[in-house]
């Protein structure tokens, strides 16, 4: 029996000591990857996500906790499925924990954008609990019931989650360790048991994203963890993060205490993602109490990430200014009903003078008057007309085309699980107020053509723009024109038609981000994705 008072003592010190809640590994990343604490947030993004992380906590105590979780979670195109998988290790000298988990998760979406969703996830896999006493430090190691001796104990769990998504709000439910399931151990030539139960975890998260400026560069989110177990205090984990430009962040945050033998701890991260794929994360943590922070020591967590497929920055930004140029074709659309109205109006004014000409209330020279002004008026208003005509008839061409291209972005994944990916081929520049194509432009779409011989399945985006010297109405139809022209050349040069998809962004999207003339903003920007 003495192996076994052996394992409830090491029990006795996990528990105490190195805290009921590292059942789980611990781990400040979930900042970065909230698939790691609940189930109902994979799949959540539009691109498949890998994640290793390593977290070496208190390094100044002897053996002290190292943990190693992998995670994978993806949505499945054209679904509202998500799934993922998660393995780990939690290594705590004598103690080591190693599990993996496999998860479904469904995504329920209340508008056709899913910005406001409701997730369900659940989460199944097994834990593995694995005692060496062959590395205990001991008085006798000649002991006979040391002489290599481990002792393993496999069990089946799952876990569980909820998350409410509205626009940059999240707020989240999970169960770990749903089943509360005991580990058995058994003593060899007897028959007493030792149980150790895998306490139930309840986890309560919230999140806001607040984007800021008239770029929307700038990111705030406040991301707070509570967590509760029995036979623990309540511990609450708030954080504050910043980031700038979806490549850059920072944050701090502040833990409660967990146990009655630990301190709170305070912690602060950084991170960056390079060319839209690689992300990099590091986390320190400091223990604030000073006995405590002394015979422990700091925290050190890394984490290093890939994600493919979804949609990188360059389509978001289209996506964005195809909902601006929805917005408004709208607005438009009300001028041009504010002018008919107007029409109206006058129609009325000339029947009014009609039925004061049939009542005699008009002299011969009024009347003269009166008629030499219906006879500008009616040319002014045929001028209108005409002029009102060809623009509607611009209009509805800049409709059918934003159509068309929001029709092909959809079949790419606009719904949120898609795999489109923009890559800049160039740009074709134009004189002022003009949309003839120079033979330098000429040139440039020579070589994006060759640059296309040989490959299929592309589609070119064709972004149709021009510089702010004009009108909004007039630079919206001149972008739409200078477009037509570089398409006109790409399908002289044998590019289909079914290839070619046209954006005309007017003025909006000035190269150098002002509002200022620039000759610049004269262009025609062409992206391919396969």
């Amino acid at each position: 029996m003495k192996q076994f008072k052996l394992i409830i003592i090491a029990l006795l010190v996990a528990t105490s000591f190195i805290a009921e809640a590292q059942q789980l590994p611990v781990t400040n990343q979930y900042i970065f990857n909230p698939y790691l604490y609940n189930p109902a947030r994979a799949g959540e993004s539009s691109f498949a996500n890998i994640n290793l992380s390593h977290r070496n906590q208190w390094v100044d105590m002897p053996d002290s906790p190292i943990s190693f979780l992998g995670t994978f979670d993806m949505g499945i195109k054209e679904s509202n499925v998500g799934i993922g998988g998660m393995i780990f290790s939690d290594e705590m000298h004598l103690i080591n924990n190693y599990g993996g988990m496999v998860t479904y998760a469904y995504h329920i979406p209340f508008n056709e954008e899913k910005s406001h969703r409701l997730s369900v996830g659940l989460s199944a896999g097994v834990l593995n609990q694995h005692f060496d006493f062959t590395n205990a430090n001991v008085d006798n190691e000649a002991d006979a019931a040391l002489l290599d001796r481990t002792d393993n104990s496999v069990n089946f769990d799952m876990a569980a989650g909820l998350n409410y998504h509205f626009k940059g709000l999240n707020v989240g439910f999970s169960v770990p360790q749903v089943f509360n399931s005991k580990l058995r151990y058994r003593e060899t030539g007897n028959y007493d048991n030792v149980d150790f139960n895998l306490e139930r975890h309840y986890l309560i998260s919230a999140s806001y994203l607040l984007k800021l400026g008239s770029s929307k560069s700038i990111s705030i989110e406040p991301i707070l963890l509570a967590r509760k177990v029995k036979g623990i205090p309540f511990q609450v984990d708030g954080n504050i993060l910043l980031g700038y430009k979806d490549k850059v962040w920072i944050g701090g945050g502040y833990r409660s205490v967990n146990s009655a033998s630990t301190a709170a701890a305070a912690h602060g991260s950084v991170a960056m993602r390079i060319k839209e794929r690689v992300n990099l994360a590091y986390t320190y943590e400091a223990v604030l109490g000073s006995e405590a922070r002394a015979d422990l020591g700091n925290t050190h967590e890394f984490t290093v990430g890939y994600r493919f497929g979804g949609k990188g920055r360059k389509d978001k930004e289209m996506m964005e200014r195809m909902e601006a140029l929805e917005g408004k074709v709208g607005a438009l659309e009300g001028e041009l009903n504010l002018m008919k109205e107007k029409d109206i109006e006058f129609e009325d004014k000339l029947d009014l003078i009609d039925k004061k000409i049939d009542k005699g209330i008009l002299n011969a020279e009024q009347l003269a008057e009166l008629q030499a002004r219906v006879a500008k008026n009616e040319k002014d208003i045929a001028e209108l007309q005409a002029a009102d005509d060809a623009y509607k008839a611009e209009m509805d061409k800049i409709k059918a085309e934003l159509a068309a291209t929001n029709s092909k972005l959809g079949s790419m994944g606009k719904g949120g699980f898609g795999s489109a990916f923009l890559d800049p081929m160039g740009s074709v520049y134009f004189k002022k107020g003009s949309s003839e194509m120079t033979a330098e432009g000429r040139s440039k779409l020579d070589a994006v053509h060759s640059s296309l011989v040989g490959r299929s399945g592309y589609t070119l985006f064709i972004s149709g723009n021009a510089s702010s010297e004009g009108s909004e109405n007039y630079n919206m139809g001149l972008s739409m024109r200078r477009a037509n022209v570089v398409k006109a050349y790409l399908k002289s040069k044998g590019i289909a038609n079914s290839n070619l998809f046209l954006l005309p962004y007017g003025e909006s999207v000035p190269s150098d981000g002002s509002s200022q003339a620039n000759k610049n903003d004269r262009r025609v920007d062409i992206f391919v994705t396969d």
